[in-house]
């Protein structure tokens, strides 16, 4: 595969790491969000840093590779994709077989909203390494960012044969199923995903989202407040709770909650969307329509 090689988080291998590896959740990609397709933070793996050099081949060249890499990952925790891009894109260049450049790569086009480029660099990486679960993972994300389900699903399936701890691929996988309508395995997959880390904010915000297309707003709410106990702040759970007041006739508290997340998140037309048909039932047309001219604005 090259002088490249993934660390893989679960298998214990010693490999050598870089500063510039991302360290908190919020540098990692995001997945869809139920309820509209509008991104949060991010939770998949990316980009990844440690590698080893293999002996073979001049030293100058192997550092100058190893150094368009490293730079890669300063412009890639930076926003600078194109940057970021161009980086990994020399190191691939030099070494055809390097599966980690291709991979990073992907995860840069993916943050572009490029997922065609994005497949095909996870799909090159797992060419290269087809034991890289979290390509699969992210490639199944890149797939369901284009309506893909199915796709997505055999990617999340893949990524979990691989790699039975991977969290994320749970909450992926249950996303896919919940969009198709599939809520008892949406459902099976997010609890998967909490019994295996009970404090994964995205996966008690996203089971309840799945409760909520499922019609059961009670345990909805339930998820939410699991998600807000860990993550008081989190736009999409503060949200999520204020639907399922709405929908179980309690206007007022999910007003309190929508226009707390509308604070936290601004830009998201969702929440005015929601917002609106809140106070249109509390009988405040002015507002309603307001709501609906902020979520158009938000929309483009």
């Amino acid at each position: 595969m090259g002088f490249w090689q993934l660390l893989r988080k679960f298998s214990g291998q010693a490999t050598s790491s870089s500063s510039a590896a991302p360290t908190a959740e919020a540098n990692s990609d995001a997945y869809i969000s139920l309820d509209a397709g509008h991104d949060q933070k991010s939770w998949d793996r990316g980009p990844e840093s440690s590698y080893q050099i293999r002996p073979a081949g001049a030293a100058t060249t192997r550092q100058t590779i190893a150094r368009a890499f490293e730079l890669g990952m300063v412009h890639a925790n930076a926003g600078r994709y194109d940057d970021a891009i161009a980086c990994y894109s020399q190191s691939i260049h030099n070494d055809a077989g390097n599966a980690l450049a291709f991979y990073n790569r992907a995860w840069a086009h993916g943050k572009k909203g490029d997922y065609t480029a994005a497949i095909a660099d996870y799909t090159r990486a797992i060419h290269l390494d087809p034991t890289l679960a979290t390509a699969y993972m992210n490639r199944g994300l890149a797939h369901a960012k284009e309506g893909r389900l199915d796709a997505a699903l055999a990617d999340s399936n893949q990524a979990i044969e691989r790699d039975p701890k991977l969290v994320k691929a749970y909450v992926n996988r249950g996303w896919a199923h919940s969009q198709k309508g599939e809520h008892e395995k949406a459902l099976a997959n997010f609890n998967q995903a909490i019994r295996l880390d009970p404090e994964y904010v995205p996966a008690h915000v996203k089971r309840g989202w799945a409760c909520c297309a499922a019609g059961d707003f009670q345990q909805a709410r339930q998820s939410f407040v699991e998600a807000l106990q860990l993550e008081p702040e989190n736009a999409q759970a503060l949200a999520g709770r204020g639907w399922a007041y709405y929908e179980s006739g309690r206007a007022a508290q999910a007003l309190e909650d929508l226009n707390q997340a509308i604070r936290l998140e601004s830009d998201n037309a969702d929440h005015y969307r929601r917002r609106a048909k809140i106070h249109q039932t509390l009988g405040d047309r002015d507002k309603a329509a307001e709501d609906e001219r902020l979520a158009d604005e938000h929309s483009r």
